[in-house]
């Protein structure tokens, strides 16, 4: 399956190839800041979106699918607990004045359409 997806998105996987980062990261000369400030901005987008699916779970009728969100939602808290921001050797007031919500994420509307 993934190697139907790839081939119908080929010319989109190599634009993300050829991208910069991409490129440094891949030869291992991307500064240490710029990839300590790529995983702060990632750090931001996975609290919010553990938000999104938290708020999310409880819009299902089901429990089974309410657990499991509920569940995706907490283990991706903890990826970003203060415990992992710190052994990633992050500011903890980066974290607390950035307001949960700022970073980008899925807009769910009252229909569950997803934009």
């Amino acid at each position: 399956m993934f190697r139907r997806i790839l081939a119908r998105n080929a010319s989109i996987f190599r634009k993300i190839q050829a991208l910069p980062f991409n490129q440094q990261i891949g030869r291992g000369t991307l500064p240490s800041r710029v990839f300590q400030f790529y995983l702060q901005q990632d750090s931001l987008y996975l609290r919010d979106f553990a938000i999104a699916l938290d708020t999310l779970a409880f819009r299902f009728s089901e429990k089974r699918y309410r657990e499991q969100f509920q569940h995706l939602s907490l283990r991706m808290t903890l990826a970003v607990s203060d415990s992992f921001s710190q052994s990633m050797q992050f500011e903890h007031d980066f974290f607390q004045a950035v307001p949960a919500g700022l970073a980008p994420m899925v807009v769910i509307d009252s229909d569950m359409k997803f934009f």
